[in-house]
């Protein structure tokens, strides 16, 4: 028997070393025989070759020299597979002989089958348990808070105030747009979405301030510079361009700008012979009659808009 085997390696093209397997026979079937088992030395005549493989290791048919280590991210229980370790488990060193591998993967973090070292949660999303194993991890970041990679709670880190927002899933804060206001938070620290400023209205670092008395805003999205803004009041030299009239009323229509320039006064000053409030839409808000204009001034609810 043993001279049949040899003259059949004879015959076929060598394809594996000698050391590989005892006296090749051409059949997959019966290599597969000697998984878990490993060829150390030439000539050798049994299916047992030099050993088995030990649980740490593995041996696909024709292992030479050697059992082979199981990798960093695989468990071989048997000497015969390596198998990955599975999804929410990772495997961090060689050897590992169980499917626990070297441990669930952390908190803000997540492992996909076959996992060596834990992946950081991406941005957008946190991972408040361990053993998490796919990139969702524990779902995305809530509205009003952001959380960059590897977060674990999910309202660890507020938006940070109204001249940010943080919509559904935000890895970091994203700044309002000129012109807009950020709303929609628990305050000011947790706002989730912006929204462009509507007539009457100017915007100034994410919030909403009405247009002053005596001017007018007839345009969305009019947008001031906060850095440069008396939002306090009205500067010192805007305060006189209100004149022949009590507060708020322009009835002149005309003087000098404030020192914050023309997006202070929004679109413009109230028209000549009418009253303009806060957040007025038209320089013709509200027409003004004068019964007697040295001693009596009314007002008539004539409303333009």
């Amino acid at each position: 028997m043993q001279r049949l085997f040899t003259l059949i390696d004879l015959r076929m093209p060598l394809t594996h070393s000698p050391l590989t397997f005892f006296n090749l026979f051409p059949f997959n079937s019966f290599l597969d025989s000697f998984q878990g088992t490993y060829g150390a030395k030439s000539g050798l005549d049994s299916p047992a070759c030099t050993g088995r493989c030990f649980a740490g290791t593995y041996c696909p048919p024709g292992t030479a020299h050697y059992p082979i280590p199981c990798p960093v991210g695989y468990y071989c229980p048997d000497g015969m597979q390596r198998w990955p370790c599975p999804a929410g488990n990772a495997g961090n060193s060689t050897g590992l002989v169980s499917a626990f591998c070297s441990g669930r993967c952390p908190p803000g973090s997540y492992c996909p089958p076959g996992t060596a070292v834990p992946l950081q949660c991406p941005g957008g999303t946190y991972g408040d348990i361990s053993g998490l194993p796919s990139s969702r991890c524990s779902g995305p970041c809530p509205e009003g808070f952001y959380c960059p990679q590897g977060t674990i709670l999910p309202r660890q880190l507020p938006c940070g105030g109204a001249h940010v927002y943080c919509p559904l899933g935000s890895a970091f804060s994203q700044p309002v747009d000129p012109g807009a206001y950020s709303l929609g938070g628990r305050d000011a620290t947790q706002q989730p979405r912006q929204q462009v400023c509507e007539p009457g209205y100017f915007c100034a670092g994410g919030l909403r301030y009405a247009c002053r008395n005596g001017t007018y805003g007839a345009r969305p999205g009019l947008a001031a510079d906060p850095t440069s803004l008396g939002l306090g009041g009205y500067s010192s030299s805007g305060s006189t361009a209100f004149t022949g009239g009590s507060a708020g009323f322009a009835t002149r229509g005309e003087g000098e700008e404030g020192s914050a320039g023309p997006a202070f006064w929004c679109d413009g000053f109230c028209a000549r012979g009418h009253w303009c409030p806060e957040a007025s839409i038209s320089p013709h808000q509200v027409l003004l009659e004068y019964a007697n204009c040295t001693r009596k001034l009314f007002q008539r609810s004539v409303f333009f808009f």
